[in-house]
């Protein structure tokens, strides 16, 4: 009686995938290599920008805050003096009525310019009231911009 043939797994398995078992063995190749490298750098190349924009309206959005606290600060102390007739009739100032200057004024480290302009729509003024547009600018740019009447009530 002959003796049967004894297989190894290896003798089993198509030529196929012996080559596929031997080259996960061998690590990446040049090619593999490079491809990834640049799967990689596509993807960062579409969040770096993603980035740079949230970085950018973070600062912007900084700014803005800083300017509506200032034109907060300076309505507040418009609201505090009882004497409307005693404002300008007419004109843009950077001063308040009660002599304290509003250009330049700092609000978290960076420095703005504020400007009052008094009566911009005729209309609205008379010996009672005042029309009030404020404006709030950073680096020369317009970045808060409110207008107002106010009203003495006596």
């Amino acid at each position: 009686m002959k003796e049967p043939i004894q297989t190894t797994r290896s003798q089993l398995l198509p030529a196929r995938i012996k080559g596929l078992a031997r080259s996960f063995r061998q690590g990446f190749s040049l090619v593999e290599a490079m491809v990834s490298l640049l799967v990689l750098f596509a993807v960062m190349g579409g969040l770096i920008p993603v980035f740079m924009t949230w970085r950018i309206n973070t600062v912007n959005n900084t700014i803005k805050t800083g300017a509506i606290a200032i034109s907060q600060q300076i309505l507040d102390e418009l609201r505090q003096d009882p004497n409307v007739d005693a404002w300008a009739s007419s004109g843009t100032v950077t001063v308040m009525p009660s002599g304290k200057s509003i250009a330049p004024i700092s609000y978290n480290s960076k420095t703005y310019n504020a400007s009052i302009t008094y009566c911009a729509t005729a209309g609205y003024c008379n010996a009672r009231t005042r029309h009030v547009k404020l404006e709030v600018s950073h680096n020369a740019k317009p970045i808060y911009i409110i207008e107002t009447v106010f009203t003495k009530f006596e």
